[in-house]
């Protein structure tokens, strides 16, 4: 998989959670919210399975990366605040379509010269 393959799946998750808002159970979204991701995989395969995979990740480089912004959609929806959950939603989102990934033949050619 690739960066863009890894973001194109965030973002189709990140979509149904905000679709679920209102829908699934506080329990469904906070499984959902905290569970690992096509980013951390992608990271985790970059860093060689070390356990401090986060500072691989282009996402967390270029945005400060996920926990932060999933313990406060985590806080919404324990709370029950749907509006507030779907604003976090929609703004990580944007992030994930701003989001700059290696075009896919620039990434080969880098791991080739390694």
């Amino acid at each position: 998989m690739d960066w863009e393959e890894a973001r194109n799946r965030e973002l189709a998750h990140w979509s149904a959670v905000r679709e679920a808002v209102g829908a699934a159970s506080q329990v469904e979204l906070l499984t959902e919210i905290n569970a690992a991701d096509a980013l951390c995989e992608k990271s985790r395969t970059e860093a060689g399975g070390a356990p401090d995979f986060c500072g691989r990740c282009l996402f967390y480089q270029q945005f400060g990366g996920c926990r932060a912004a999933t313990g406060r959609m985590s806080d919404r929806a324990a709370a029950g605040d749907w509006e507030g959950l779907r604003e976090l939603l929609d703004g990580y989102v944007a992030h994930l379509r701003a989001f700059s990934v290696p075009h896919p033949m620039a990434a080969a050619a880098g791991a080739a010269a390694r």
